[in-house]
């Protein structure tokens, strides 16, 4: 009868609800924002508890769940249904987020907020309310990333939600952490800058050289910017921004030249075709990303064959390229590479036209007399041809001293003649190598690119 009693009192303790707040504030981070909501109707300890979290994270999933499952939508074969059906699957997005901010107090502390869906000029009231929310409650980290295509209608373009600048005054202060996605940077005449902010990125967002000058000139304690697929001609990041120390360009195909005058840049990286880059005098690069959509070597050229103060103080470096096409044409090797005289880690990933554009790597090794670790991932392209001068080329392949290379990884291995010459040269030549990873998977797609890859493989 006693344990009876004992273990009737135990499973009516509530012994979750008896923890302190901080580890069911934690337990809350982990759930839905809709569960969490559901969760509070249990008690006012767990009300509080729900309007309280700091983090928010809104998106269509973690809102709506399977209210609005995808699979109906693609059953419905009306264009008007379909439209409907989107329209209304925002309409509940949007009272679900209003309704849960309108509940929570702005004396509450938020640290991040991040806002995911495709938005309707009729609802751009209800964003500017939930953003001024945000900075009053203290925010130190704003999300906002829009759509810019209908949810389920490629073919139904959003319009630009333009950021409020003008509400802001001075509540911003709070803020160090900004990310716009698909939006309108204007800057209103009494902008007063994000005087805390130490990281800034801007995804497919509409904005001018004089705006994103106006922006970054008022950041002077900003350490990361991030600028990926913006409509810039030009870009100029100035001295101001002495704190900057990571700077990704990504994809904004329509920029012309970039002058980088922030002197304490350490780490750069760039995706895209432009040639006209300018480090002006940042001697503290010591990490560069470079992903260039042309002939590579134009690209090395370009930047490191002008910029040698740049070369000098490398330590790691990532290359993304193609083949030496202007090279593999005249069968010959280039002469010279900028020699990068504290570069300790290289990785490449090599999309080749050729069996010979691999070997046309060896000559830039050469220019790294002081590499550790090297990492390579091999990627055939479809173009993919046959060599008919194996011993040509293996005759032109210089002399590559690596007495410092440690460790070698090669991802994409399907052993053929050039990748076991290449493989051999880094044997023969890196003196003091401890380890050596082939790695022999890679991508195949379907069972004729896998017979392809395979058939290809054959002497």
């Amino acid at each position: 009868m006693e344990e009876d009693t004992k273990r009737k009192k135990i499973m009516e303790e509530d012994r979750i609800t008896a923890l302190p707040d901080d580890i069911l504030h934690s337990i809350l981070s982990l759930v839905p924002i809709r569960d969490a909501a559901r969760i509070a109707v249990l008690s006012r300890r767990w009300r509080y508890l729900a309007k309280s979290l700091s983090n928010l994270h809104f998106e269509s999933d973690n809102i709506l769940g399977d209210r609005f499952p995808l699979e109906y939508f693609h059953e419905l074969d009306n264009v008007n249904e379909r439209r409907a059906f989107s329209l209304e699957r925002k309409l509940e997005f949007v009272k679900a987020v209003d309704q849960f901010l309108e509940s929570r107090p702005c004396s509450i502390k938020m640290k991040s907020l991040r806002i995911c869906m495709s938005l309707e000029t009729t609802y751009t009231s209800f964003l500017d309310k939930w953003i001024a929310h945000a900075f009053s409650s203290g925010i130190e980290e704003l999300h906002l990333q829009l759509c810019e295509w209908e949810y389920g209608l490629s073919d139904v373009e959003v319009e630009r939600y333009s950021f409020p600048f003008h509400m802001l005054t001075h509540r911003e202060a709070s803020l160090k952490c900004l990310t716009l996605e698909y939006v309108m940077v204007r800057c209103p005449p009494n902008f007063h800058g994000f005087k805390s902010l130490t990281t800034l990125s801007f995804i497919d967002v509409k904005v001018s050289l004089d705006d994103l000058g106006e922006i970054l000139s008022t950041c002077s304690i900003l350490e990361r910017l991030s600028l990926v697929s913006c409509s810039l001609v030009s870009l100029e990041i100035p001295c101001s921004c002495s704190r900057l120390k990571h700077l990704k360009i990504i994809n904004c195909d329509g920029l012309k030249n970039v002058s980088i005058n922030a002197p304490n840049i350490t780490t750069f990286v760039y995706t895209g075709s432009m040639r006209n880059i300018s480090f002006g005098e940042s001697l503290q690069l010591k990490h560069i990303e470079y992903n260039y959509k042309e002939d590579m070597l134009d690209g090395i050229e370009c930047v490191f064959g002008r910029l040698p103060h740049i070369v000098v103080h490398l330590e790691s470096l990532k290359l993304y390229f193609c083949s030496y096409k202007k090279y593999i044409e005249t069968k010959s090797f280039p002469e010279y590479f900028p020699q990068f005289a504290k570069l300790k880690q290289l990785q490449m990933k090599c999309f080749l036209y050729s069996y010979c554009d691999l070997l046309w790597r060896i000559p830039f090794l050469r220019a790294c007399p002081f590499l550790e670790e090297l990492r390579l991932k091999i990627v055939y392209c479809r173009a993919f041809r046959h060599s008919h001068y194996r011993e040509e080329v293996m005759e032109l392949v210089p002399r590559c001293p690596l007495e410092l290379l440690k460790r070698v990884k090669i991802n994409g291995f399907s052993g053929f003649w050039h990748e076991i010459a290449f493989a051999s040269l880094l044997l023969k030549n890196a003196v003091n190598l401890e380890t050596m990873i082939i790695d022999c998977h890679h991508k195949c797609y379907g069972e004729d690119e896998k017979q392809k890859h395979m058939n290809m493989a054959k002497p």
